[in-house]
């Protein structure tokens, strides 16, 4: 009589210390996604604060400001599972400020941001990958004028994001996969069935879009 219940007993028990494997794979596995730090972006930077500071612009100081407080968030908020959005749109507004530095005048921008940040949260370092794409593939590769329009809105507790940039070269496409792969990655294991993510080409724009279902603070 007993030894079916003892079975019963074991297999509750592996079941259990299989989820618990399967978990702790997930959470490990979410960490290194999100501590993956652009080193295309990072070096560029250094490249153009070596510039600046070659020709002693009164320009160097902010933008060592600005990365300080890029790396800042990246190493210390980016290790957190949650922020809060007026944190995370703080970060997007720095990078944002920076990237100005970098491209001067080139790069003309369209921006909303979400009103409400502090009521809701979200994994932080979600949405810079979308901005990273359009300074790195719109803005970049041209000496022509640019165009960025970037906007974050609020619907109840859904975070809608929409981004574009202009095309310059037909390379954007499969050039961008490896980071909205991790993103998409991350959005899987993070919001299953609570987001969407699509990106390609619309006539001469790249289109990218997100929308995530955020969780009240």
């Amino acid at each position: 009589i007993n030894t079916p219940l003892i079975l019963v007993f074991e297999r509750q028990q592996q079941d259990k210390a299989l989820i618990e494997i399967a978990q702790q794979q997930t959470q490990i596995e979410l960490k290194l996604l999100q501590q993956q730090i652009n080193p295309h972006f990072l070096f560029n930077t250094l490249n153009n604060l070596y510039a600046l500071t070659l020709t002693k612009s009164d320009d160097a100081p902010d933008l060592v400001m600005k990365l300080s407080n890029l790396l800042r968030y990246t190493v210390y908020e980016g290790q957190k599972e949650q922020v809060t959005l007026e944190q995370e749109t703080t970060y997007l507004h720095d990078y944002i400020a920076l990237q100005q530095i970098r491209s001067k005048d080139k790069c003309k921008l369209d921006l909303i941001w979400p009103e409400h940040g502090n009521n809701f949260s979200l994994p932080p370092l979600l949405i810079i990958m979308l901005l990273e794409n359009a300074f790195k593939y719109g803005v970049e590769p041209t000496i022509e004028q640019s165009h960025i329009r970037f906007h974050m809105q609020l619907s109840k507790n859904t975070l809608s994001v929409v981004c574009e940039n202009l095309i310059f070269n037909n390379k954007q496409d499969k050039a961008s996969g490896l980071g909205l792969e991790n993103l998409r990655r991350r959005l899987t294991l993070l919001y299953p069935g609570k987001h969407t993510l699509t990106s390609g080409p619309k006539g001469d724009l790249w289109r990218a879009e997100m929308t995530l279902e955020l969780t009240s603070c």
